[in-house]
């Protein structure tokens, strides 16, 4: 009897945790605001609220809400000065920011919002609008996981992945690297590159190269027109093998700077790509 309650009360409590732990975004209404793409699963029932006004025209200028130490838990918000449309505002759990929006003016429709876990990473949404001169809007969407980039304006990003065919790197390839915002991808035969792009943040495109037997092609953003691009073609003086090998490196990379045998973690920046390309290295010697 006991060993039946055990279980079944093993069975209901995995149940409670399993579903505390599902995301939800929807829509959440507090007070006389409604905040799209709302991460309900951080939805907090706070202690108290106030609602600041100003003290000679009454009108509303913030909105907080409180735990029962007076930290801020759950909304607040922040009105413009004609006291009617809000300005922005965020949504606290547990100390953490997880929810940030802000509206456009006159409006109490949102022009950003950005969602996060309670780690601070961006999960869930990232929206941002912009207003058209015959009306509406235009809008880029963006959708995380837990920090990751799985989809832009809907469509779904390929997983972060790479393989290795005898410490080379083999078929498509895709890195992040956090720290810079950068996502690098594109694909390889046993270790040598036949297109690599970079963008920032997974969809901003920075550059990208193309190779041929004896040449490359760098394609580059416009910095005047969105959606323009200029090419570049230059001669393949170096062409270093990708690997995730160190030994290989130390083995045959004495004489030269990340050639022939490019180490794959640090290649964060496809602009020193570049540098290797247009370089004439000498014979790489074993070293004994």
């Amino acid at each position: 009897m006991r060993r039946g309650f055990f279980f079944t009360f093993l069975i209901l409590t995995t149940g409670i945790v399993s579903f505390a732990q599902q995301k939800s975004f929807g829509t959440k209404t507090i007070g006389q605001w409604t905040f799209e793409k709302f991460p309900l699963h951080y939805s907090v029932t706070p202690a108290k609220a106030l609602s600041n006004r100003n003290a000679f025209t009454g009108k509303l200028e913030g909105y907080q809400e409180l735990n029962q130490f007076g930290q801020a838990a759950g909304l607040t918000l922040t009105m413009r000065a004609d006291g009617i449309y809000p300005s922005s505002a965020i949504y606290t759990f547990k100390g953490e920011m997880v929810y940030e929006v802000s509206f456009f003016p006159a409006s109490k429709i949102a022009q950003s919002i950005t969602t996060y876990n309670k780690d601070g990473e961006l999960d869930g949404y990232r929206i941002y609008r912009e207003l058209k001169s015959t009306g509406g809007y235009t809008e880029e969407s963006d959708k995380y996981d837990n920090g990751v980039l799985i989809a832009v304006n809907g469509v779904k990003q390929a997983p972060v992945s790479a393989m290795y065919k005898d410490s080379l790197l083999n078929g498509k390839f895709k890195f992040e690297q956090n720290s810079a915002g950068f996502v690098i991808e594109g694909e390889a035969e046993n270790g040598k590159l036949k297109r690599i792009k970079q963008a920032y943040d997974g969809k901003y495109s920075i550059r990208e190269i193309t190779f041929s037997k004896d040449s490359f092609r760098v394609k580059v953003p416009s910095q005047s027109t969105e959606g323009q691009f200029s090419y570049e073609s230059y001669p393949l003086l170096s062409n270093p093998t990708l690997t995730n090998s160190k030994s290989l490196c130390d083995k045959h990379n004495n004489y030269n700077y990340l050639y022939p045998y490019l180490f794959i973690p640090d290649l964060m920046d496809i602009r020193k790509l570049e540098d290797i390309l247009n370089i004439h290295h000498s014979e790489p010697v074993e070293q004994k």
